[in-house]
Formats: structure tokens, sequence, C-alpha cells
């Protein structure tokens, strides 16, 4: 029997994925605790990575969402010298940084960005959710050059996302192209963030669907010096 409410939902999670099964009154209830536990600071720092979990993340957002004490957590995570519990508010921030703090979240973000001595994992959360915010569209094409720059890095840490363990490949590429498809296909997705999903479906799509996404983000408009980039280093990596 796993110790936590975590680890619990990770084995009902990877049993889902095996099983095609989902019980989303469960998945409430282990948000539910897993969020107590985090206020709690119960959570071991090496698994605070299986937060960033779908469709944990999705929950877990919605319970704090909710949640009277939300900002003094965010603060305590965002503020923290471990990197993990910084990941960790960053993952959580995405349904705050619309509010009235918008510019000081948006501040925050970019200093982060901008620091010496970050690890690529929490980079990377950083500029997920400064994708989310339109201030920053000028910046695309740096975003961009940092995960081309480190893409295995990229491809290692969106692994995590689906919690299959690295003996599954089949299944994991199979969740990685449905999650990817999801966003992007979803026309209430930002149009400014599908490229990045993208950069992932590199690995791991089709030829063709590659292709037909590609042109769809020529006729979405999107920043071209970053439609470029893309274009030039899927050609170079991956043949084409």
């Amino acid at each position: 029997m796993p110790d936590s409410p975590l680890e619990y939902f990770i084995s009902v999670f990877r049993k889902s994925i095996t099983q095609n099964e989902t019980n989303e009154a469960v998945y409430q209830f282990l948000a539910e605790m897993i969020l107590q536990d985090l206020k709690k600071s119960k959570i071991p720092k090496n698994n605070l990575n299986y937060l960033d979990t779908f469709p944990l993340v999705d929950y877990l957002r919605i319970q704090l969402e909710n949640d009277a004490n939300a900002e003094s957590l965010l603060e305590r995570l965002l503020r923290s010298k471990y990197s993990e519990e910084n990941i960790a508010g960053m993952l959580l921030l995405k349904p705050f940084i619309v509010n009235d703090k918008r510019a000081y979240w948006a501040e925050y973000l970019e200093k982060y960005f901008d620091s010496a001595g970050k690890t690529f994992d929490a980079k990377l959360m950083c500029i997920y959710r400064l994708l989310d915010l339109q201030e920053f569209n000028q910046r695309h094409v740096e975003f961009l050059g940092y995960l081309t720059d480190n893409y295995e890095a990229f491809l290692r840490a969106n692994a995590r996302q689906v919690a299959v363990e690295p003996h599954s490949p089949e299944l994991y590429a199979d969740k990685i192209v449905r999650a990817v498809k999801e966003r992007f296909e979803d026309p209430n997705f930002p149009t400014e963030k599908k490229w990045i999903y993208l950069l992932l479906f590199f690995e791991y799509g089709s030829k063709r669907e590659i292709n037909m996404y590609l042109e769809k983000l020529e006729k979405l408009n999107i920043n071209q010096s970053v439609l470029n980039k893309m274009k030039e280093f899927y050609s170079k990596n991956y043949g084409e």
C-alpha cells in the first residue's frame, strides 16, 4: 500500500493508463489530500515533480483556486531556495496569473528566467507560465532557442507528465501524442502557446501530422521568427 496520497495517485493513474480506466472521484479526493500534504510540507522534495502529472495538476489547480490560503502557499513555494518547490509553485500558479496580481507574478517570472544558476526544469516551467502572458510574446524566439539548445532535457521533463514507467515506451509515446493533440487542436487553447507543444510533437508525431500542424501554425499568424526557427530545427534534426 502506498505511503502517501501522492504515491497512491501515481499507482492509480498508471493502472488507468494500462487498463484504459479513469476515476474522477478518486482523482478529486486525492488532489484534496495531496494539497493538504503540500501545505504541511509533508511531500518529499524529490516527489514534487509528480505534481506535474495529468490529470492531477488540473485537479490540484481547481482545489487551490477555491482555497483561502492559496496566495500564502504560492508565495512560500515560489520564494523557496529549493528549485523543486519553485517548480511546484509555478505549476500551480497558472490560474492566478490573470488576477489583480498579474503584474506582480509577471515580474517574478521574468526575473526568475533571467537569473543565473536555475535548473533547466525550473526554467522550463517558468517558460510555460511566461507563455500564458501576452506581454512576453517578443521573447518567444529566445525561449525557443533555450529549449532547442536543451532539447533532450526538454523531452525528459515532459515525459514525467504522463507518469508511465520507462519500460512502457509504447504507452508513454501514445500518452504524449494524445496530450499534445488535445492542446494543439483545442480552439480555446492560447494560439501563441501552441508552438511549444509542437516542439514536443516533433519527437513523437508522424511526419504527416507534423507538417500539417506547421501549416496550421502558419495560418494562425504566430510569431514568424518562431515559426521559421521551428522549421529549421525540425529539418536539421528530423531530416525534412
